[in-house]
Order: structure tokens, then sequence, then C-alpha cells
């Protein structure tokens, strides 16, 4: 990895190469060990979600003609990252709502919450803006 080459000039590369090394490792038998890779495993997997939804977000407002043939993102995002439509609106809308939940967004990348955790905020958000008194205060 410190080779001085290139290859963490594409730092998704990166970290699929690191992911790889992860996952090749033998499963821990002592449950400390069980317990932290766990909670550290769940913390990146959390933080690299946020950046996916951000990304996602991104990939929705985009014109039609990007979406490759497909009626909608959520389709795209079903068939190209084999993701459930719940999953990829879920995606969108934390991204969508980023910049409404910064304190959650804080809270996933300090641990204290889960991506799961923040779909239902984001949601929430995005359902509280699109009420009739909140659309009539601005």
């Amino acid at each position: 990895m410190c080779s001085g080459g290139d290859e963490h000039s594409d730092p998704v590369e990166g970290l699929l190469t690191s992911v790889a090394l992860v996952a090749a490792q033998d499963v821990p038998v002592i449950a400390e060990e069980l317990r932290d890779q766990l909670r550290r495993i769940r913390q990146a997997s959390d933080r690299l979600e946020v950046h996916f939804s951000r990304l996602a977000s991104a990939f929705a407002a985009t014109p039609e003609m990007e979406w490759q043939g497909c009626v909608s993102p959520i389709q795209w995002f079903r068939l190209e990252c084999g993701m459930t439509a719940s999953a990829a609106w879920k995606a969108i809308c934390v991204g969508d709502q980023a910049h409404a939940i910064p304190e959650s967004l804080d809270a996933v990348a300090e641990g204290k919450v889960g991506f799961a955790h923040l779909a239902v905020l984001a949601g929430t958000a995005q359902a509280l803006r699109q009420t009739p008194t909140e659309a009539a205060r601005f």
C-alpha cells in the first residue's frame, strides 16, 4: 500500500483494496475482538453510506438521459448498484436532506447514530418540509 505508485490516485480503488483485505480476515473467536470489529466496521459502513447518499442525491438531480434508459434514478440504483427501491430512496433522501440535519450527520461520523437511524430522521425531515404549515412559512 505504501509502494509509492499511484494506486491511491483513486481513493475508491484504495477503499476496495482495503475492504478486500478486511473481508479476507478470519472471524475472531474472542468475543471482545468480535464486538470491536463489529462496531468499527459498522461505523465505517455508516460513514460510507452517508457519502453514498450525497452522491445518490446528486445523481438523482441529473438529467433523465444520465439514467441510461431507466425510468427513474431509483430504478438505475436497483439495476446498477444491486439495491432495493427502498434502500435507493433512503440514500437519495438522506443526501437531499443533509443540509437540514447536520447534527445527525455529525452523530453518524462520531459513531453515535447509525445510517438506518439517519435515514428515518431524513425521511421525517422531508415529510415535515412537505406539510402545508411548513410550506406556508416560505
